[in-house]
């Protein structure tokens, strides 16, 4: 039904939020903090900005604090802008900037320094956002840059580097997996002088063009890529590819622990396959 009345409505004012909850990719939960509008609509199109303060929000597991930013509609390009978005993160600071356009696409540049590199690491495995217990060890900085068209995971494409300085060598998933596959001897608290992983994104592969991982004792460099069928990255290997029914392990379960974090709570001695993948995911 054709609209009658002015050409252009404004909005202006506070909204507060508690517990609120969205997905734009990721999910973002137990988001609280309030938007101040100041936009208008002029012939059906957006213009203005909506700025924020969140108090928290938790995403991918971890609790940002203090986020400011604003979402800025263009009218003349019908683009909606990210803009000065900055952060706390387990005790270091994030900050990023994005657009996005229903024809050309979107584009993302995030990035981090001082991030406390073991509570950001045990934070992914969900259950908590924030380990309990004194603070961890290593400081972790790094950037991403990613760009793409909507709908479409192929289009992905972008580069990042991420740098930890001081870390144990049992808080780098990466490392660990790498010193299990070469069955390396290294005592698990040995401290990192330094780790650097250099890669570029291109649809569903992950190409590592730089990998840094030293220590008194150890230096490993080297690289390579990571390819998805379907365009989704998971964390799984063969356990993903294969789900037909009853797949599972057919030796005893704790060959399929990780030393550096047993599992105490195998339902069996032999598992099926979805618990093998939950582990590995955790």
């Amino acid at each position: 039904i054709p609209r009658e009345g002015a050409e252009r409505i404004t909005v202006t004012g506070d909204l507060g939020m508690a517990g609120g909850r969205f997905l734009a990719g990721v999910v973002f939960e137990g988001l609280d903090g309030s938007l101040a509008f100041d936009i208008a609509s002029e012939g059906g199109k957006p213009v203005g900005t909506i700025g924020f303060e969140i108090d928290q929000v938790m995403a991918v597991g971890r609790r940002v604090t203090t986020v400011d930013g604003a979402i800025v509609f263009d009218r003349e390009s019908e683009g909606v802008d990210l803009e000065g978005i900055t952060g706390s993160l387990l005790g270091g600071r994030v900050a990023g900037r994005g657009r996005f356009h229903p024809v050309d696409g979107w584009e993302v540049r995030a990035s981090c320094v001082n991030v406390d590199f073991a509570r950001f690491a045990a934070a992914g495995g969900g259950a908590q956002a924030e380990p309990a217990g004194d603070e961890g060890h290593g400081s972790m900085r790094g950037r991403i840059d990613l760009r793409g068209v909507p709908g479409d995971p192929d289009s992905r494409r972008g580069a990042g580097r991420l740098a930890v300085e001081g870390a144990r060598m049992m808080e780098f998933p990466l490392g660990m997996s790498f010193l299990q596959l070469t069955q390396l001897m290294l005592p698990l608290n040995a401290s990192m002088r330094e780790g650097t992983v250099d890669f570029e994104l291109e649809g569903g592969t992950i190409r590592v063009r730089e990998l840094l991982l030293a220590c008194e004792t150890l230096r490993i460099e080297g690289g390579g890529e990571v390819r998805t069928a379907d365009g989704v990255w998971h964390i799984g290997g063969t356990w993903v590819e294969n789900d037909y029914p009853e797949a599972g392990v057919d030796t005893p379960n704790h060959f399929y622990s990780n030393s550096f974090a047993p599992n105490l709570g195998w339902s069996s001695n032999y598992s099926k396959r979805d618990e093998v993948v939950a582990y590995q995911r955790q």
